[in-house]
């Protein structure tokens, strides 16, 4: 479908979701994270209407973290290169790297 026949609705999701896809999954939760923080702080500083408005906003960046999760599977982060302290988590890294290549 090109942009002429598109609603101007479809269009904006699309334009959206293409500057959505190019943040990585983590910046979603590290700005729940962060808006947190600052709700908090504004919380102490007395300033109750903004806290509220800035505390509202971690359940859409988590949900956006989890829209990359579940619908974008292939840009799933890295596992780490940190070695492990216990050989049974190990074993199942083992097991879920084979399983990975079994499937691809």
């Amino acid at each position: 479908m090109d942009e002429l026949t598109q609603s101007p609705t479809e269009s904006a999701q699309r334009k959206f979701f293409r500057v959505a896809d190019n943040i990585p999954e983590e910046t979603w939760y590290w700005m729940a994270l962060a808006s947190i923080g600052v709700s908090a702080g504004l919380k102490l500083a007395n300033r109750d209407h903004w806290a509220l408005f800035v505390g509202q906003w971690p359940p859409t960046f988590i949900l956006f973290g989890l829209y990359h999760r579940l619908l974008r599977p292939s840009s799933k982060p890295k596992r780490s290169s940190f070695p492990t302290t216990s050989g049974a988590l190990s074993q199942l890294e083992v097991a879920s790297e084979a399983a990975d290549q079994v499937r691809v």
